[in-house]
């Protein structure tokens, strides 16, 4: 399994720092919740917000690649310290 998320939007559009991890990278339970939630993403979600943030989620695994974008506050709190930030090395 091979795990991206950027984030988008902001003020700065063109900036997206990006987190790629591997199943070696995310203990079993985490990974399960991400698989989850990328596959079945929270309906509706959040209303966007002018210069607010998304994140993409791009799961690659043996099913194919899967994406799914949502808010912060739509993001699993198990997976908010995976959140790409500025200071994140883009891989």
């Amino acid at each position: 399994m091979r795990l991206t998320i950027r984030r988008v939007g902001g003020q700065l559009p063109t900036f997206q720092p990006t987190r790629v991890m591997t199943d070696g990278d995310l203990d079993a339970a985490t990974a399960e919740i991400a698989r989850s939630f990328v596959r079945s993403p929270p309906a509706g979600g959040s209303a966007p917000q002018p210069d607010s943030f998304r994140y993409v989620f791009e799961l690659e695994d043996d099913v194919g690649l899967t994406t799914a974008s949502a808010s912060f506050a739509d993001v699993p709190e198990e997976l908010r310290r995976l959140l790409p930030t500025p200071a994140a090395k883009r891989d």
